[in-house]
C-alpha cells in the first residue's frame, strides 16, 4: 500500500493502515507516517493499492509525537462525501430526470471542488400512448407523472401490457 498527502508519497508505518469502508455515508482512514514535515486538516489524501485507487479523502484530524528530529503522525481521513456534505444546494426541480439533476449540482456547486461527472440519462420507453387518471393523453415515449401524496409522482409501468401473470380463464381473473 502506498500513500500520498498532496500527492507526496508519505513514510507508512507499517500495519497502521485502516480503511473503515461505509456505504452512504462517509468512509473513514487511519494510518500513521513517519516524516520530519507537519501537515494540516483538510489536506488531499490518496491511498493505492499497486496502482488502484482504493481511498480518496482529506485529512480530517492529526495527532503528532515528536521523537528527536522525527514525527511520527497519527492521522485520520474523510472520504470525498465530504465535499458534497459541506454543500447546501436548495433548488426545486419539477418532471426533470435524476441525471439531469446530478448534472446542475455538479455544475453549480461540486464543480468548484474539482469533482466531476457524467450521470447516465435514464431513458423511458413504450411503444404506444398512455393516458393519465384524468383522461390526458401521454404521447409514445413519454412518461406519466402524476399527482401523488406529497406532490407529483412517476407511475412505473410495466413491459408487459395486457399480460396475464397466472393460468387463469378470463373469467376465473375477473374474479379476483
Amino acid at each position: 500500500m502506498t500513500v500520498y498527502i498532496n500527492d507526496v508519497l508519505v513514510n507508512l508505518v507499517i500495519d497502521s493502515l485502516l480503511i473503515d469502508d461505509a456505504i452512504e455515508e462517509r468512509s473513514i482512514c487511519n494510518f500513521a507516517v513517519i516524516t520530519t514535515s507537519h501537515y494540516l486538516e483538510g489536506q488531499k489524501v490518496q491511498v493505492f493499492d499497486d496502482d488502484e485507487l482504493i481511498y480518496a479523502g482529506f485529512i480530517d484530524s492529526i495527532e503528532e509525537m515528536k521523537s528527536g528530529n522525527t514525527i511520527i503522525h497519527q492521522i485520520t481521513c474523510k472520504d470525498n462525501h465530504y465535499l458534497s456534505d459541506k454543500r447546501i444546494y436548495a433548488q426545486a426541480f419539477e418532471s426533470t430526470a435524476a441525471g439531469t439533476i446530478v448534472t446542475q449540482i455538479i455544475t453549480d456547486k461540486l464543480a468548484a471542488e474539482g469533482v466531476i461527472g457524467n450521470p447516465a440519462q435514464p431513458t423511458f420507453a413504450r411503444n404506444s400512448v398512455a393516458y393519465l387518471i384524468d383522461g390526458t393523453e401521454v404521447a409514445i415515449d413519454a412518461p406519466r407523472y402524476e399527482t401523488g401524496k406529497y406532490s407529483k409522482a412517476l407511475t412505473i409501468e410495466s413491459a408487459l401490457t395486457g399480460a396475464i401473470w397466472a393460468n387463469y380463464t378470463t373469467k376465473e381473473w375477473s374474479e379476483l
